[in-house]
């Protein structure tokens, strides 16, 4: 399949086939995925790969999806906030900047500035970076599993604190997102898409 065709056609699929996923299809997924990249090479990404059929009823909930409880399994993606030191970089604090929630700081001055971050901020930057750089590997992983045959459904509606409970997932680790995969038992949606005119604000 051509990567192109692959973007084309995949679709979320929120039903599948009742038949296992064998694990060294999502361990080679995962495998080809790790090339993903990410800023200053930190790969954030950690996953908790769930089958038990008890955890995904658990998930189910935590999210108030009830699909989700027929999946055969449900790929936790993580992101390790340690990789990012205790202050982060320079461009990690900038969406705190863009909503107000601190003061901007010039490049030349962040060094010195950033020192005055508290913890909240610190964790908040690093966190909205994460999420960032672990958004890319989970497409690569959604375009992969199309590719082999499996169908995907990014889930970010969810408690986490439920869903940090049935894992028992450490505290340094942000809950990116769920992903159900599994033989696609449904064609998925397919919904418009904006023309490319509409999404170019302009050619400078």
């Amino acid at each position: 399949m051509e990567l192109a065709e692959a973007m084309r056609n995949r679709r979320s699929i929120r039903r599948f086939e009742k038949k296992e996923v064998p694990r060294e299809l999502v361990e080679g997924i995962l495998e080809t995925a790790r090339w993903a990249p990410s800023g200053n090479n930190v790969q954030p990404w950690r996953f908790i790969v769930v089958t038990d059929r008890q955890k995904i009823a658990r998930l189910s909930e935590a999210s108030n999806q009830r699909w989700i409880a027929a999946s055969p399994m449900v790929i936790i993606c993580l992101s390790d906030l340690n990789v990012f030191g205790s202050h982060g970089s320079y461009s990690a604090f900038q969406p705190l900047v863009e909503v107000g929630m601190i003061e901007d700081m010039e490049f030349s001055e962040f060094d010195e500035k950033r020192e005055a971050t508290s913890e909240l901020e610190n964790r908040m930057a690093n966190t909205l970076n994460s999420f960032l750089n672990v958004a890319i590997i989970i497409d690569h992983i959604t375009l992969l599993a199309h590719e082999a045959g499996l169908g995907t459904c990014w889930v970010r509606y969810f408690n986490t604190a439920a869903v940090r409970g049935t894992l028992d997932i450490a505290d340094n680790c942000a809950i990116v997102a769920l992903l159900p995969i599994g033989f696609p038992a449904e064609s998925g949606k397919m919904k418009e898409r904006m023309d490319v005119e509409s999404l170019i604000i302009r050619w400078e």
